[in-house]
């Protein structure tokens, strides 16, 4: 399952896992950046090497070298399952958020 495409978001853009030892997701730290380190898998719709990149000390960030995709996830999402439950669970909330609000605006 670790190498099957995770979609990050709604609009669907996707992470193809690869270079993960054991699933785990290590992130790099901003300006130290070993070859290979802290890459996670390559995104789907460019081609950009993904990063996962330490942001603060409760927050990591998946950075795409090409297109520069950013999406914030909480460090305690440090494997591919994790961050395909967290991705599936923070999309259906969106979702739901968008009919709400559509509702307030349109008065039903």
């Amino acid at each position: 399952m670790a190498f099957e495409p995770i979609v990050l978001d709604e609009i669907g853009r996707t992470l193809v896992p690869g270079y993960v030892d054991d699933e785990v997701l290590q992130p790099v730290y901003v300006g130290c950046m070993p070859k290979n380190r802290g890459v996670v898998g390559r995104h789907q719709i460019c081609g950009g090497w993904i990063l996962l990149k330490k942001v603060s000390e409760t927050h990591n960030q998946l950075c795409c070298g090409m297109c520069h995709l950013g999406i914030v996830v909480p460090k305690e999402v440090d494997t591919c399952a994790k961050l395909r439950k967290w991705c599936t669970e923070e999309m259906l909330l969106r979702v739901r958020r968008s009919i709400v609000i559509t509702k307030l605006i349109l008065g039903t």
